[in-house]
């Protein structure tokens, strides 16, 4: 879970497990760059099908599929796909690794700012 967003990072549910299939199958249909879905879609044929599933959750259940290496599941401000091209696969680690990063930095900026008040 992460600090301040307990309600949505919490791991993932004997029910969102059963439903990772069928977004994996779901993905079939969405195999390369040019055939991205945003995640607003996915959510609502989901939901369209009976199952229970906002944004972040599915934000969750992405971070998922990839972190278990079950799935190459790229995006970008298109969406989301499966990727069978290499170079998509390895644009996606580079930017993860970026996104990871900027967040780190942002971190060290605040422990700076913190360090200053702390350290007199």
């Amino acid at each position: 879970m992460i600090k301040g967003f307990e309600n949505i990072t919490f791991e993932l549910t004997y029910d969102e497990k059963l439903m990772i299939p069928v977004i994996l199958k779901g993905f079939e249909y969405h195999k390369g760059k040019q055939n991205a879905i945003k995640s607003s879609e996915i959510v609502k044929k989901m939901q369209s099908k009976g199952y229970k599933l906002t944004d972040a959750r599915l934000r969750k259940m992405i971070n998922y599929i990839r972190s278990t290496g079950i799935a190459p599941i790229c995006s970008n401000s298109k969406g989301y796909w499966h990727s069978i091209d290499l170079k998509e696969i390895k644009d996606e680690i580079l930017s993860l690794n970026q996104r990871a990063n900027a967040i780190k930095s942002a971190s060290n900026g605040l422990l700076n700012y913190v360090n200053r008040f702390t350290n007199k």
